[in-house]
């Protein structure tokens, strides 16, 4: 079964895209970021989780109703930016 999660846009409400430089999966993980709190700064985003923590995808699989998905895009929230960034 597949789903297909809303557009993420930043703080501006721009597209975030890999052709405008965005930071890509790859380059976070290049970059050291721990990847449980990557997951949990987007599950934030899309309102999975009520404050970021780190996650695992396997813990999201039981919290998560797909068909509760938002439908419009979602902003990434600046403040994710430092609490990713954390140790």
């Amino acid at each position: 079964t597949y789903a297909h999660a809303p557009l993420l846009l930043d703080a501006g409400g721009e597209r975030l895209a890999k052709r405008r430089g965005d930071a890509t999966l790859t380059a976070l993980r290049d970059a050291g970021l721990d990847p449980r709190r990557v997951v949990g700064a987007l599950a934030t985003t899309l309102g999975w989780l009520d404050e970021p923590r780190p996650v695992t995808p396997t813990e999201l699989l039981t919290a998560v109703d797909v068909t509760a998905w938002p439908v419009a895009a979602t902003r990434w929230r600046p403040d994710l930016d430092a609490w990713l960034r954390t140790p």
